[in-house]
């Protein structure tokens, strides 16, 4: 599944940010790069203790849905391929 990810980068050049699609999931790395990989530490681990739990993997919107919501302007955007079972 693929998930949008939207970032900033601070004044230090590092880089934080969150997926839309899953509240609460944050990140963050010293370069771009780094603040990805993190991200798609994130939603690994996130998905795989939901469907641990029962329950299916949140789905995915595209960036053009997010651009509706003010939190999501002026920033980056890249995406994260994970793998885990659509259903538990």
């Amino acid at each position: 599944m693929r998930y949008p990810l939207y970032l900033h980068q601070a004044t230090d050049g590092a880089f934080s940010g969150f997926v839309p699609d899953v509240s609460g999931c944050y990140f963050a790395g010293d370069t771009l790069d780094d603040a990805i990989n993190d991200a798609q530490n994130a939603l690994s681990l996130y998905f795989a203790y939901r469907v641990e739990q029962g329950h299916a993997p949140d789905k995915a919107k595209t960036v053009a849905d997010h651009l509706k919501n003010d939190a999501c302007t002026g920033g980056i955007w890249a995406y994260v391929d994970i793998d885990c079972p659509l259903t538990p």
